[in-house]
């Protein structure tokens, strides 16, 4: 998490995970299922809205997606 200081975006969070399976069955290794990496990056604005992007697969996904989020984030 990145302080920004900026009026509009106060924090920038950045996130990568990767995912590999070592010593993978052929089959999976076949199939290009052995790894999985995915990166976001999410910008904290004014009165709880954020925006996010990310790119990737994680496990169990069937194919990698580029993802815009809009939204309203709220603790509970």
């Amino acid at each position: 998490m990145l302080r920004t200081g900026w009026s509009l975006v106060d924090v920038i969070e950045l996130n990568y995970r990767t995912f590999q399976e070592i010593d993978a069955p052929t089959p999976i290794r076949a199939a290009g299922l052995q790894r999985h990496e995915m990166a976001a990056v999410r910008f904290k604005l004014p009165n709880d809205l954020f925006i996010a992007y990310s790119d990737g697969s994680l496990p169990f996904d069937r194919k990698g997606d580029q993802v815009v989020k809009i939204g309203w984030s709220y603790k509970l």
